[in-house]
């Protein structure tokens, strides 16, 4: 079922909706999934990145110096890719 929810992200995103289920499947093998809590702090603002996140539930609040500037949720990403 996280496969199939995995997979079914993957291929409404723009930069990975004209991949085929071979390429798609060569994504999700170079990817992890980690969770988040409800109001954990997953990245602070100004650290170094090389991650590209892609929301597969729920939703974040993205805040510059303490202030929520968007959210995020479901097939939304974020991070450095």
């Amino acid at each position: 079922q996280e496969v199939r929810l995995q997979i079914e992200t993957l291929k409404q995103m723009y930069v990975f909706s004209d991949l085929t289920m071979q390429e798609i499947l060569r994504v999700m093998d170079l990817v992890r999934v980690e969770s988040c809590a409800a109001g954990e702090e997953f990245i602070k603002e100004g650290e170094q990145g090389d991650s590209l996140f892609i929301i597969l539930e729920g939703s974040f609040s993205i805040e510059r110096q303490g202030q929520v500037i968007t959210r995020l949720a479901k097939g939304n990403h974020f991070g450095e890719m």
